[in-house]
């Protein structure tokens, strides 16, 4: 039987977006991988290696879109695009006031290639439901070579205490990071589970589960531990009202596994002592922001940084006081890139302007999120579930780290949401 040639071109487009597709979660992660070849080879910063291992391969994913889709999800979208076009026309504004310095050009260089270039990629990407469920399936395979990578490097920390102490050699990217990084592979591998109908495809998605979940357990941050159990909870509930129709034995059963698989192998006392911490430095927080007093020596150096944060808002409260500025603590007289809150750097940064375009932003792509949520039903709508709910554990991880310029996962799934065609 021979195919018609339109059969053959939709084919051919088809294995073309999957190429684009894969080349897509590369650039997600290109920043991480370019840190994993760098621990085992030595890269000299150059044009080369920005074009081939960082940008090249989302120019040529953004070039196969383009030829796919053309400009209309563009035209789809925007609103959004204005708005993203005028908050970096504040960014490039406010940056003009220290431009000179190296810390203003090096996050003004970092916003434009990942968070400007990923909104950008995400939106023409034109993401849809059907490409949604290979798109899963893509991170799948990087997760499990990433997970592959983590035991192999430490292993010799796995086989001598049977728990994970943390990445100390850093050979993957800080603690944090990679807590934050494995918490949302454990989110991945959750979308995928409903998708799943062999017994085997379910054990091995739970096996994954559990593997990123104590990696992220052991090496992440309290707030990026938070965020991933408010997603799970979350999804656990949507879940079980889709194809369970019952909610809370579901949801009760599921969070009993997963917590004793991640805290019954032995445990050590410090890591319950930092998750257990945590109640006292809400405490901590909450009185130290709004007193006048010093700090003492024993609160936390993020308290401090966020108080000349505020400090600094308070000088120049419109505008800001430019973007990629210097934080300063004037107990251990440390300076700091960013204040560690997403909320604070902007308003300090870009004032009440850029922060209300922000939230504008954002709230346009809430709403397109919830707008695609009520067009789509059941499994499907399970499916694109996995974008809105990844955006609000990137926004939960940013409200304690990462900066403006570096937190680029965020705006990914901005675009990805901003560009999502519901008609494919």
């Amino acid at each position: 039987m021979i195919k018609c040639p339109s059969n053959k071109k939709k084919i051919t487009e088809n294995y073309t977006l999957g190429i684009a597709d894969v080349l897509l979660v590369y650039s997600m992660l290109s920043p991480v991988i370019l840190l994993i070849i760098g621990a085992q080879i030595k890269l000299v910063p150059n044009l080369f290696r920005t074009l081939i291992v960082l940008l090249g391969p989302g120019i040529l994913a953004g070039v196969i879109y383009f030829k796919v889709f053309g400009i209309q999800v563009l035209k789809r979208s925007k609103w959004i695009i204005l708005c993203m076009l005028l908050f970096t026309l504040v960014i490039f504004l406010s940056s003009i006031k220290h431009i000179d310095t190296e810390l203003t050009r090096e996050s003004l260089k970092f916003f434009i290639g990942y968070c400007l270039f990923g909104f950008c990629l995400g939106t023409i990407s034109n993401m849809s439901i059907v490409r949604s469920k290979r798109f899963n399936l893509i991170w799948i395979v990087f997760i499990t070579g990433f997970l592959i990578y983590a035991f192999y490097d430490q292993w010799p920390v796995i086989n001598q205490r049977f728990y994970l102490t943390g990445f100390e050699n850093a050979n993957i990217v800080n603690n944090a990071q990679t807590g934050f990084l494995f918490y949302f592979f454990a989110l991945c591998v959750l979308f995928k589970f409903h998708a799943s109908m062999k017994i085997i495809e379910k054990i091995v998605i739970i096996t994954l589960l559990i593997a990123c979940s104590i990696i992220g357990f052991y090496t992440g941050s309290r707030t990026t531990f938070f965020g991933f159990l408010i997603s799970f909870v979350l999804y656990l509930f949507y879940y079980s009202h889709v194809k369970l129709m019952k909610i809370y034995p579901t949801i009760l059963v599921c969070l009993i596994i997963v917590i004793s698989c991640v805290l019954l192998p032995n445990v050590n006392k410090s890591i319950k002592a930092r998750y257990v911490k945590t109640f006292e430095d809400v405490k901590k927080i909450t009185r130290n922001l709004i007193s006048n007093d010093s700090f003492p020596d024993s609160v936390d150096i993020r308290l401090q940084i966020w108080k000349d944060a505020l400090n600094k808002f308070k000088k120049n409260p419109a505008l800001g006081s430019g973007f990629g500025i210097s934080y300063h603590d004037k107990i251990s007289g440390g300076t700091w890139v960013h204040p560690h809150n997403i909320i604070l750097e902007i308003l300090t940064e870009l004032g009440i302007v850029g922060f209300c375009i922000f939230l504008i932003l954002f709230g346009l792509i809430f709403a397109k999120a919830f707008l695609i949520f009520k067009q789509t039903s059941g499994t499907d709508r399970l499916t694109f579930f996995f974008y809105p709910l990844s955006l609000l554990f990137f926004f939960i991880y940013s409200s304690l780290h990462t900066d403006l310029s570096t937190e680029y996962f965020k705006w990914y799934f901005a675009g990805i949401i901003a560009g999502f065609d519901t008609a494919g």
